[in-house]
Parts: C-alpha cells; sequence; structure tokens
C-alpha cells in the first residue's frame, strides 16, 4: 500500500508540471496548426518562465503548482486542440517504441543516482522547493539559468525526487515525435522517420540522459524544435513559426548557457533566406524577452551576465580563469589526451568519453550521401551547427542534440528495410548485456532496469546506499549536524540529498582561495618564512609596491593578498598609514623567494631591513588560521576525504592533529570525514 501510494505521488508530481506545459503549449498560436510535440517543447518554454517568475516572487509553494496544474488541466478539456492529422506508426516501431519506452520508464521511476543530476540538477530544484524562490548564492551552478529546473521543481515539490526524472523523460520522447515530424515536413517517408527516431531514442546515452534529471534531452528537444519551425517557416514564410522558433532558441539558453548562440545561428539564417527585418526584429525582441531575465539575475549575483564564463572579459566573483583552464584541460577536444582518430568508434561503442550512442551511429558518414539532396544538406548542416558545443565539452551526451537530425540524415541515406536492421541491431546493442560485450566499461549505459526500486519494493535509501559509494555519508550529514548549518565539501556528494548547504571546493572564487588555503596551510606547516621590514627617515609616500622576483606568497601583511600565490613579475601595493614609518611583511618560501620594492612618492632616503642580511626566519602553522577563515566566510563544517585524494593528506593531518586545525571530527563514513570547526 505504502509502496503503490509512493509510486502514485511520483507520477502526480511529473503530471504537476506537465499538465501546464501542455495547456500553455496549447495555448501559443492556437489558430496555426502545430505538431504535438512542437506545443509540447513551445509549451515547456513558456511555462518555465512562468515558473521562473513565481520563483522570483518568493510564492513557489506546492499549493501554487498545484493550482497552475489544475488550471491546465481545465485549458485541455476545453480547448479543441488544431493538430495536423498525421500517418499511423508502422506495427513494427510501435512495438519497439513500447518496449523500449516501458523499460525506459522503470529507470525514470526508481531514485536518482546519476552524478550531475544528483550533484546539481536535483539539488538546485531542492533548493527552489525548501526555500520556495531560486537560491542565489555566488556558487558555479547557482548562478546558471535554471530554465529546466524550474520544471523539475513542481515535480520534486509533489512528487519528490524522482518525478523530476519522468519530467525529463518526457522531453525524450517528445523529441522522438520531433525527429518524426522534421522527417515528415522533409518529405521522407514514415518509415524513415520513424527509423531515424528510434535510432535517438535507442541511443544508450540517450537512454541514460532522458531517463535522470540531466538536462540534454530536453535541449535536444528544443533544439529539434527550433530546426523543424524553421524548415517549416521556409515553405510557409509564418511570424508565427519564427515567434515559437525564439521562445525555443530561449529556452535552449536557458538549459545550457552554451548553446544561445542557436539563436544567433537562427535569425542569421532567417535573414539570409530574406525574412523581412521587421520580423526579425521581433525574433529578436521575443528572445530577449526571455533571456533578460536569467542575464539580469547572474549580473545581480556576480556581478557578470554570463557568469560564470569569460571571466578574464567580464569579471565575476564566481568563475576564473583558472576554473575555466581546468574545466578546457579536463572536458575540450582540444585537450592533449582526446583522439580525434578514435572518435567516431569511441562515440559509437567502445565508450571512453561519458556514453555511448550504439553502434547504428556508425553510418553517420554514409548518411552524408544524401548531401546531393535539399533535405541531406539541411541535416547536415543543422547537426554539424548544433555539434559546435561539443568542442568545449567532449562528453558524449553533449552531441545529443546533433545526434538528432544525424539519425534523421542516416535514415535519409538508407532503404526502409536497411532502416529496419539498423533499429533492429541498436534494439539488441542497447540491452545491459550487449552493452557489456562491445563497451566493457559500460561507460554511462543503463546497467539494470531497476523495477523493486522504481515500484519501491526495494526501500529508496537501500537503493541508494547501493548504488551512491556517499549517500551514507549524506545521511551522516543530516544526523550530525543542525538545521542551517553550512558545509565546506572537499569531495563531490551527491548534494541533492545533503539537507544543508554546501560549496564544492571550486565552485566559486571563495571556494577557490579556501581551498588553496587549506593546501598551503599543509604545505608550509613547519616551515619558515622571511621577514621584510622597511623604515623610513622620512615621511614615506602613500604607496609601497612589492614585486614578486620569485614564485613566492605573502604569510602576513595585507588581508587582501594573505597567502597568495604570487608568480615571478606580479606584485602588490599597499596604502601606507599617516604617521606611521614602517612596514613589515611575512613571505614564503622563507630561503627562496625574492622582491623588489617600491615607494611611491619618497623623496627622503629610507632603509629596508631584508631577511636576505639578517637571517630572520620566522616559523609558520597556518593551520588554525584557516579554520578561522573558513569560519569568517560563513562555515560551520568541513567535508574531507582521509584516503584515494588529492585532499586525502589533509583529511589525514585533521584527524592526527585536530587540535592545531581547531578542528573536531563529528561524523564518518568509509574514507569521508565529516570536521565541526
Amino acid at each position: 500500500m505504502r509502496q503503490s501510494l509512493q509510486t502514485t505521488l511520483i507520477f502526480a508530481g511529473a503530471l504537476t508540471s506537465l499538465v501546464p506545459v501542455f495547456a500553455t503549449g496549447c495555448l501559443i498560436f492556437p489558430r496555426v496548426a502545430l505538431p504535438g510535440a512542437v506545443r509540447f517543447a513551445c509549451g515547456a518554454a513558456a511555462y518555465s518562465a512562468l515558473v521562473s517568475v513565481v520563483l522570483f516572487a518568493h510564492a513557489g509553494y506546492a499549493p501554487v503548482y498545484l493550482a497552475l496544474a489544475a488550471a491546465g488541466g481545465l485549458v485541455i478539456l476545453s480547448r479543441r486542440q488544431n493538430w495536423e492529422r498525421k500517418a499511423r506508426t508502422p506495427w513494427f516501431y510501435r512495438i519497439v517504441f513500447a518496449a523500449s519506452g516501458a523499460a525506459y520508464l522503470i529507470v525514470a521511476l526508481a531514485p536518482e543516482t546519476e552524478p550531475d543530476a544528483a550533484g546539481y540538477h536535483l539539488r538546485i530544484a531542492a533548493d527552489c522547493v525548501r526555500l520556495h524562490t531560486f537560491n542565489n548564492r555566488a556558487a558555479f551552478f547557482d548562478v546558471l539559468p535554471h530554465g529546466l529546473e524550474a520544471l523539475f521543481v513542481p515535480a520534486m515539490a509533489v512528487g519528490g525526487g524522482s518525478a523530476p526524472r519522468l519530467v525529463h523523460f518526457a522531453f525524450l520522447i517528445a523529441c522522438g515525435f520531433l525527429i518524426r515530424e522534421i522527417a515528415r515536413e522533409l518529405g521522407l517517408s514514415e518509415a524513415k522517420g520513424c527509423a531515424a527516431a528510434a535510432l535517438f531514442f535507442l541511443a544508450p546515452v540517450c537512454g541514460v540522459d532522458g531517463t535522470s534529471a540531466y538536462s540534454e534531452a530536453a535541449l535536444a528537444c528544443a533544439c529539434c524544435t527550433v530546426v523543424y519551425l524553421f524548415i517549416r517557416w521556409e515553405r510557409e514564410r509564418s511570424f508565427p513559426l519564427l515567434a515559437c522558433a525564439a521562445i525555443n532558441a530561449a529556452f535552449c539558453y536557458s538549459i545550457k548557457p552554451t548553446f544561445g548562440w542557436v539563436a544567433l545561428a537562427a535569425a542569421i539564417v532567417a535573414a539570409a533566406r530574406g525574412a523581412p527585418l521587421r520580423e526579425l526584429a521581433r525574433f529578436t525582441a521575443l528572445f530577449a524577452a526571455f533571456v533578460t531575465p536569467w542575464l539580469l539575475r547572474s549580473y545581480l549575483i556576480s556581478g557578470s551576465p554570463v557568469a560564470p564564463f569569460l571571466s578574464a572579459i567580464f569579471p565575476n566573483n564566481i568563475g576564473t580563469p583558472d576554473i575555466e583552464h581546468r574545466l578546457a584541460s579536463e572536458y575540450s577536444a582540444f585537450r592533449a589526451g582526446f583522439s580525434w582518430k578514435a572518435a567516431i568508434a569511441d562515440y559509437t561503442v567502445l565508450g571512453g568519453n561519458q556514453g555511448v550512442f550504439g553502434p547504428a551511429f556508425l553510418m553517420v558518414p554514409i548518411g552524408l550521401v544524401s548531401l546531393r539532396t535539399r533535405a541531406g544538406r539541411i541535416l547536415a548542416v543543422a547537426s554539424a551547427l548544433l555539434a559546435l558545443p561539443f568542442f568545449f565539452n567532449t562528453g558524449a551526451r553533449f552531441l545529443m542534440p546533433a545526434a538528432a537530425p544525424a539519425a534523421v540524415l542516416i535514415a535519409a541515406a538508407t532503404s526502409s528495410p536497411l532502416g529496419i536492421a539498423l533499429v533492429v541491431i541498436q534494439a539488441v546493442a542497447v540491452a545491459p548485456p550487449a552493452q557489456r560485450f562491445y563497451n566493457p566499461r559500460l561507460d554511462w549505459g543503463i546497467a539494470e532496469i531497476p523495477l523493486a526500486a522504481a515500484l519501491r519494493i526495494e526501500p529508496e535509501s537501500s537503493y541508494l546506499r547501493r548504488r551512491i559509494p556517499s549517500y551514507e555519508f549524506t545521511q551522516e550529514i543530516a544526523s550530525a549536524t543542525p538545521p542551517g548549518a553550512r558545509i565546506f565539501s572537499c569531495a563531490g556528494l551527491p548534494d541533492a540529498y545533503v539537507p544543508r548547504e554546501t560549496l564544492t571546493y571550486w565552485h566559486s572564487r571563495l571556494a577557490q582561495r579556501i581551498t588553496d588555503s587549506l593546501n598551503f596551510a599543509m604545505m608550509s606547516q613547519g616551515t619558515r618564512a622571511r621577514l621584510l621590514s622597511w623604515r623610513w627617515q622620512t615621511p614615506p609616500g602613500r604607496l609601497i609596491r612589492v614585486t614578486a622576483l620569485t614564485e613566492m606568497r605573502l604569510v602576513d601583511g595585507a588581508a587582501a593578498q594573505t597567502w597568495r600565490l604570487f608568480q615571478p613579475g606580479e606584485s602588490f601595493q599597499v596604502g601606507l598609514k599617516p604617521g606611521v614609518a614602517g612596514a613589515d611583511f611575512l613571505i614564503w618560501p622563507g630561503d627562496q623567494a625574492r622582491v623588489r620594492t617600491d615607494v611611491a612618492g619618497t623623496s627622503g632616503p629610507w632603509r629596508n631591513i631584508d631577511a636576505n642580511a639578517e637571517r630572520w626566519a620566522v616559523p609558520i602553522d597556518l593551520r588554525g588560521d584557516v579554520t578561522a577563515l573558513l569560519k569568517r566566510s560563513g562555515f560551520d563544517y568541513l567535508a574531507i576525504p582521509v584516503s584515494d585524494d588529492a585532499f586525502a593528506p589533509i583529511g589525514r593531518d585533521m584527524l592526527r592533529n585536530g587540535g592545531e586545525w581547531r578542528v573536531t571530527a563529528v561524523a564518518r563514513s568509509g574514507s569521508l570525514y565529516l570536521f565541526r570547526l
């Protein structure tokens, strides 16, 4: 009884989001005949904006979402929809979609265990449910637009953590329908459209992403909607089609800012194909209306409308060039470890880049045969353009928007019997045993069909403990900390299950400073710094400038620069107080650091007492000072591993020398410890 109630609540939560999404789509240009999947995509973009307004107004309560859902249900029941009649789906593809859809539904009903979904997508939604508004803290993921998370919030408020998975699964289904609509609009047969949709729907990476609270299935849905609308606009030249494209292009940005250029590409295409200037202006204005609130929110939180990116051009208090360099060195196609030679095999069958699309996508090069046709050229250009963000993150899921038109391209270049054969191969390849055969690492694939967990026969906590190694630690945190406690985390945790506010070690400038300070405290402990002392015989000028000649750190002397690493040539300035005839600094390492000093405006003689000559060496131990920095920054606890991690030496030292660090261990799970500061 209890299990069936939980399952019912999950479906009710999903419908709390999906019903008003579809109703909103029905209200957009009701006299224009649009496919149901297009109305769903447009409704998702518009309703996401409405929920965002509710959250901006601090009105994000479950009764509000239920009232909107009830109103949406009345709209659907009371209006006669203007939909185009479509051909029936061939029986073979009905079986394929029904069988794979049922398996995906079971996976989507299970508790969330995928890293990014549990790490930040659901955590953002959980914060909105808890606070009834957005958590406007200055952290990497928090400052991003939350267009899709806004649709997760109503579902989660009613149905808990699995309901958003069903919402995202609905986007995967809609994307399959949109692929068929694109094929129809290009004049391809119904069988080829179904084959293309099946190839995409069955792709292992699409199955994992689309049944989890990720974002790429929704992004692919929005991108496919823009592609469909522009193909149709070229035939009909109707502004409502451009307006719907603008709404979906804005939704692309609100899901993932790296796809904000979709609107620019769409505007260029429209202008090149002869769209009137007035319609282009209206397209731009509509896009801006949906995007500007996110830009303004980012500016108010971080000081930059595009934070956390482009920090070298638009300085902000979250992103840094170091963070962007780290992301590029770990994920971009320009990193040394990325193999262009092996890319096709890696993304189709071998894995190694966070997922595979399955062996059927080995046929993409053959699809280029279709370039001699108008349909082939449109699909190839759309796929190539939508693949551009891949250069900045080579994870397979970031190719999902490009894979959708690529699937149509494959189907367009093959006969209907060959299309059926490819779908059969793809259907067999998506099964977990088959995936382990051609993808031994099971690189981000569906490992099981968790029926017991989906129906809650296996308790949620048991399933999460089995699937997420650090889940037990999140429960220890809940037990060991009071409500409202803030935690600095030196480990990637499934934050959706941490009922406290956490800041991960690289998610903001403050986090980076604390991380660097922890490392410096550990590295410098037991070493010596050198005292630099200046004294003047005449009134000094206003500024003293210290320039590093070697790599060094300032241990003490200027609060804003304390512990920062200076490279050779970098300098800092300190204002001199009136009536003070000197200045003192500690620099590290004491036996190697060299500096050059200048005192601006000093006309008389001045004497520099340099520790090079005097050998004034000062032993340092900054461990307690770093803990004080954490406390001043508003954190009460520190989560850190003690083995198999770069932070492990610090964690082990805290265990041995808690007094020096001024910390006390209060919880533990495996190699993770929670220290109270």
